[in-house]
């Protein structure tokens, strides 16, 4: 039985009409009157009527809520694509006033902080992470960046082609890197061993072992304990492992060449904001888990243990297409050797 910890689960779901985030319902759609379902459908009408050709092959976006990251806004050098987006809260946005403008070589969409429905800022940026095809539904290729990444326009088109195609040549319809094995990201059992396979108890117990350095890490340090507790329990080892499944959330391509990507990635987005409206608003937490909720399996015939070195390819019971590609984590950005040593 789910018991919805969260400090923020009463809080009425403001976008997607789900009603119960205790069931299994992954159904999705935008049909709730809410403040924040008209403020998506509002800009992706502009949106659309503004870029849907210059920005129908790809686009991407990113969010800079709080004061701190409004401070660090300012134009960039020239980015590998030319659709950059980022949404600002409107009393932070340096545009001068409340329409969207050019700022550098993207454009700032400012947001009314009075329609974001959480206290958690964390939890708000999830809104607009997980369902960026809500709001630039005529691109083909949507990329989430988070603003801690922005200016490091080091990470190459080639990136992109990377994440989506697997060595089978189809197309992922989600992708992403692996969480590196730094300390960092798993604590002293990752610290200069290069045997280090991830483990997703590792990855918890360094979130909330951080915590005394950084209060606002989460909402609720009870929250995160029993969520990675409530996951621990549930594991499915017939599915992709939790271990398995730890990515660094910072980067996302989602595909939106077909119709089956586009159902596939909005039952993903439902089933994830499900978890951070349950629980804690730390994504790479709930990720592996939803993983295991839609039932995805690894295509490999052979259980590969190493994240490191070996890519994850992962279908659903409906195809054996690749629905969700992970990148091996010795391709993630931290390695400035990328592409060279990650084809």
């Amino acid at each position: 039985q789910r018991y919805c910890t969260s400090p923020e689960s009463k809080v009425s779901w403001p976008l997607l009409d789900v009603s119960n985030v205790n069931s299994n319902d992954f159904s999705c759609g935008m049909t709730s009157d809410t403040p924040l379902a008209s403020f998506f459908r509002n800009v992706s009408a502009f949106l659309a009527h503004q870029y849907s050709e210059q920005c129908k092959q790809a686009v991407r976006f990113g969010v800079a809520f709080g004061r701190d990251h409004a401070n660090k806004l300012r134009p960039f050098r020239r980015p590998p694509d030319k659709c950059v987006f980022m949404f600002v809260l409107q009393e932070q946005a340096p545009v001068g006033d409340n329409t969207t403008r050019s700022f550098g070589f993207e454009t700032l969409i400012p947001v009314p902080r009075k329609i974001l429905p959480y206290r958690s800022t964390r939890r708000n940026v999830k809104l607009f992470k997980f369902h960026g095809s809500l709001l630039f539904p005529f691109t083909r290729l949507l990329v989430w960046q988070d603003v801690k990444l922005k200016g490091k326009w080091f990470i190459p088109a080639e990136y992109y082609n990377k994440l989506l195609t697997t060595k089978r040549n189809d197309q992922a319809c989600v992708a992403a890197v692996g969480l590196p094995p730094h300390k960092a990201s798993f604590g002293e059992p990752a610290a200069g061993n290069d045997s280090y396979v991830p483990k997703y108890q590792d990855h918890c117990n360094t979130v909330v072992g951080s915590i005394k350095r950084r209060p606002n890490v989460t909402d609720s340090t009870s929250t995160l304990l029993q969520q990675c507790q409530y996951y621990q329990q549930r594991r499915q080892e017939s599915l992709v492992s939790l271990d398995r499944g730890v990515i660094d959330s910072a980067f996302i391509v989602w595909n939106q060449h077909t119709t089956e990507c586009r159902n596939f990635s909005a039952r993903l987005a439902c089933a994830w904001s499900r978890e951070i409206q349950c629980y804690s608003d730390r994504d790479q937490i709930s990720f592996p888990f939803v993983l295991q909720e839609m039932g995805l399996r690894e295509k490999r015939s052979h259980r590969v243990v190493n994240a490191t070195k070996h890519s994850l390819h992962l279908m659903d019971s409906t195809s054996n297409a690749t629905k969700v590609h992970i990148l091996r984590s010795k391709c993630h950005w931290y390695y400035r050797s990328f592409p060279k040593h990650c084809t």
